[in-house]
C-alpha cells in the first residue's frame, strides 16, 4: 500500500487551517497541523513531510524568516516550502524567494 504524500500546513489562523484542510482533505493527503512557528520546527524533528505549506504573516518569526531556517538546515533543507500569503508586491515575492521557498 503506497504511503499518502504528507503535507505539513503551518499558520497560526485556525480559519485558514480549517480552509486549506477543506481543500485538501479529499485528495487523500496525510495533512498535519502547526500554529506558529516554534511548533513547526519542533515538529519537524519528528515528521518529514513532502512539502509545507506556510503563512507569511504570523507574529513573532513570520513565514519568511522560518523558511529560511527550515532552508539552512541540513535535515530539512530539502523540504519544497509553498508561502501563502496576502502579500503580492514583487518585493514580498523577491523576499519569500530569497528565504528559500519553492
Amino acid at each position: 500500500m503506497l504511503q499518502q504524500p504528507q503535507v505539513f500546513i503551518v499558520d497560526d489562523e485556525p480559519t485558514a487551517r480549517d480552509t486549506i484542510e477543506g481543500l485538501l482533505y479529499r485528495e487523500n493527503y496525510d495533512l498535519i497541523f502547526a500554529a506558529d512557528v516554534f511548533d513547526a520546527l519542533d515538529q519537524l524533528n519528528h515528521i518529514s513531510p513532502d512539502v509545507i505549506l506556510m503563512d507569511v504573516m504570523m507574529p513573532g518569526v513570520d513565514g519568511f524568516e522560518a523558511c529560511q531556517r527550515i532552508k539552512n538546515d541540513e535535515r530539512w533543507h530539502h523540504i519544497p516550502i509553498i508561502l501563502i500569503t496576502a502579500l503580492n508586491s514583487k518585493e514580498d515575492i523577491a523576499r519569500g524567494l530569497d528565504a528559500g521557498a519553492d
